[in-house]
């Protein structure tokens, strides 16, 4: 092959990346630049280092793009690339902005549907359940329908009051008790379908005054004779208030 005549040595610029690619600005344009610690060619361009060609190297780190600097501070465990205004550089990923609300609610909040977009009443629930997720699951106040089998009930005992008036109420608890100390009355909350069980002590030393109710004992409507320790079951229909007496256990 024939060597032209004349010809002229090239000079380049030589050295590590990072100082050549800070003085980047200093190189004429078109100016070959050779990075030792890449054995890379690069090209000066417009002020910036424009990466031409390399040697032999086995492979290619992200360090050999221009503006990502993983050589002066090596990356530790956990971190991320963050841009720090100049180059991307290795920082840790200490992402700090906080909460402070919640669909326009601060604080100490309750969520409920309509603070969530997009839901619907059938959303989350299974085939399976065959119900939408309103109804999936029972709360307070519901009305179910169908069989529903159960393993146990643990049923709210309540202590009521010893003396004057005194409200039979469910909401307290389904099995309640009273030791009287004077002559109660006793007045109906119950709704229709609601049941109590009744346990009264020393019925037999006051008098006791019961709400109007039907009575059903073996012996027809009639308030039973009271015995130091007895026992009763009060419910209620559409009809009215309906009592029996279990028995005492003195």
């Amino acid at each position: 092959m024939p060597v032209p005549s004349p010809r002229n040595s090239i000079r380049i610029a030589r050295g590590n990346f990072a100082d050549l690619n800070a003085n980047a600005g200093a190189f004429g344009e078109g100016e070959f630049i050779y990075a030792i610690d890449q054995d890379r060619f690069y090209t000066a361009s417009s002020g910036v280092l424009v990466a031409v060609g390399a040697g032999v190297v086995a492979a290619e780190g992200i360090d050999t793009l221009i503006d990502v600097d993983t050589s002066t501070i090596p990356p530790g465990v956990g971190q991320v690339l963050k841009w720090d205004g100049t180059k991307w550089a290795p920082a840790n990923d200490s992402n700090t902005d906080a909460v402070t609300s919640v669909a326009g609610k601060t604080g100490d909040v309750t969520l409920v549907k309509a603070d969530i977009t997009d839901f619907a009443d059938g959303d989350y629930a299974t085939a399976a359940q065959g119900a939408t997720a309103d109804t999936a699951v029972q709360r307070a106040g519901d009305t179910m329908t169908g069989q529903l089998i159960l393993a146990e009930i643990k049923e709210t005992t309540y202590t009521l009051g010893t003396t004057g008036s005194i409200a039979l109420d469910p909401a307290n608890g389904s099995i309640q008790m009273s030791v009287l100390t004077g002559a109660p009355t006793f007045t109906d909350s119950l709704e229709a379908g609601q049941t109590i069980v009744l346990m009264l002590e020393n019925g037999d030393s006051y008098t006791v005054t019961w709400p109007t109710m039907t009575w059903v004992t073996s012996s027809g409507n009639a308030a039973p004779t009271l015995t130091a320790k007895d026992a009763f079951v009060l419910w209620k229909t559409g009809a009215g208030l309906y009592g029996s007496y279990v028995g005492n256990y003195v």
